[in-house]
């Protein structure tokens, strides 16, 4: 339960300091050194023991010191990055909905649950015929219609696009998105801030003029990368069979925090 709760604020504190643009570098270090302190001060307070109704009032409180990541990885039980259950194992929101219905539909009212969605999916997109923006010698443009939206960068006579697979963040601050080249995935260098209304500089990349049109359109994504990014944002994503965005759940779902429910389920219908 303790572990459950951390994970939850954890959740939380990583999507609610998801994008700014770079020029807003102390908004952004300040957003999170206060996401950062909420955080611990939830943890301390989630892993509290409570007292007995014997013990003394006077009795000072041992808090525990929550575990870091590998050591989570290295204890037995459920954690989102151990990778160690197939797809099999999880039963989806409709069907945590059965029982649990008035948690489901609030769960699905939260950033969380939208936390990325398949491109053509996407408010931002579907809203929008055509977003454009230069940097420098470049001209971006997202380009999106009834069966998706292209993404393309342009430089004097020359141009690359690629179609846009996924949409990443709810636009409570801003959207970044994937799109997949010569086999491998990138995360596109222009994102959607909600802020501008517009595109900007997506937090990480360099802001420097970069060599080539190819680097220009986004950087490439290394799979170790590709898992983390999806590991956060989508549920079921890699699983022990691997990475797989064929068959992963959109968004934070219930069993993104909690573990995989097949298990459960089975037990309630026993």
């Amino acid at each position: 339960m303790v572990g459950n709760k951390w994970l939850g604020v954890l959740c939380v504190s990583l999507l609610a300091v998801w994008a700014v643009p770079a020029r807003s570098q102390n908004i952004s270090s300040s957003i999170s050194k206060s996401s950062a302190h909420a955080f611990i001060s939830a943890s301390q307070q989630a892993s509290a023991p409570v007292a007995s109704s014997g013990a003394s009032s006077e009795s000072p409180q041992k808090l525990e010191t929550p575990l870091a990541t590998a050591e989570r990885l290295e204890t037995p039980g459920w954690w989102p990055t151990k990778h160690s259950v197939s797809r099999q194992d999880f039963v989806g929101t409709p069907e945590c909905a059965r029982c649990h219905a008035t948690k489901t539909a609030t769960q699905l009212t939260t950033p969380m649950a939208h936390a990325s969605t398949p491109a053509p999916s996407s408010s931002v997109l579907r809203e929008r015929e055509q977003i454009s923006r230069q940097v420098g010698a470049y001209t971006y443009t997202i380009s999106s219609d009834a069966t998706g939206s292209i993404y393309s960068v342009r430089q004097d006579a020359k141009t690359i696009s690629e179609p846009l697979l996924w949409a990443l963040g709810f636009n409570q601050k801003g959207q970044t998105y994937i799109y997949q080249r010569n086999g491998s995935y990138y995360e596109s260098r222009m994102s959607f801030f909600k802020s501008l209304q517009g595109l900007d500089l997506t937090p990480g990349h360099d802001p420097e003029m970069t060599a080539n049109l190819g680097a220009a359109l986004g950087r490439l994504l290394e799979p170790s990368t590709l898992r983390l990014c999806f590991g956060c944002h989508t549920t079921a994503a890699t699983t022990s069979a691997g990475f797989d965005p064929t068959h992963l759940m959109p968004g934070v779902t219930c069993e993104a925090c909690h573990g995989p429910g097949a298990e459960h389920v089975a037990l309630m219908h026993d």
